[in-house]
């Protein structure tokens, strides 16, 4: 049994795998223990000093990160690259267009087109919908996606949001 890292952003990337994703990995076999790492908050060499001790010890890894405004994932994966160049690009998951997409995910469909979500879909919503979503609610974005992530339905959220779907499917389950 092997031992995972999960690079993510800050705390709102944390809690969202906390409560989400690691759940998930815990019901399937495989990883013995579940490491979160806020990255952002961390200096360039202590990250590639962990990524060499989860290399060392045989452990797998991924680095996630926010698409933003790059023009496609690939400048973004060579982009962070640039920061840790201990990282392999197959080690890298971009979330589109940034974590509060994946949030916005789990919300009913009339809030979701409050975000700025088109046609129904989380794909393209932005920090700045969610917080204009979490302002109609007169509410704090963490306590907004606190309240989100203790009901959140997976299934319907990777239906509406690609980069969760690809990145549960593809990368961890």
């Amino acid at each position: 049994m092997a031992h995972l890292a999960i690079f993510v952003e800050g705390p709102d990337d944390e809690r969202f795998f906390r409560r989400v994703v690691e759940p998930l990995l815990k019901a399937k076999p495989g990883f013995e223990e579940i490491h979160l790492v806020r990255n952002a908050e961390l200096r360039k060499q202590t990250v590639a000093r962990m990524l060499s001790g989860f290399k060392a010890l045989g452990d797998e890894y991924l680095f996630v990160a926010d698409f933003d405004d790059a023009p496609c994932v690939s400048a973004k994966k060579a982009e962070v690259q640039s920061i840790h160049p201990a990282l392999g690009a197959d080690h890298i998951r971009v979330v589109r267009r940034e974590i509060e997409s994946w949030y916005a995910a789990g919300l009913p469909d009339a809030d979701v087109a409050n975000c700025g979500g088109a046609d129904g879909s989380c794909n393209e919503i932005t920090k700045e919908g969610f917080r204009q979503y979490c302002q109609t609610k007169r509410a704090m974005p963490a306590t907004v996606m606190a309240e989100i992530v203790q009901n959140y339905d997976i299934t319907r959220a990777r239906q509406l949001n690609a980069s969760l779907n690809y990145v549960l499917e593809k990368a961890l389950l």
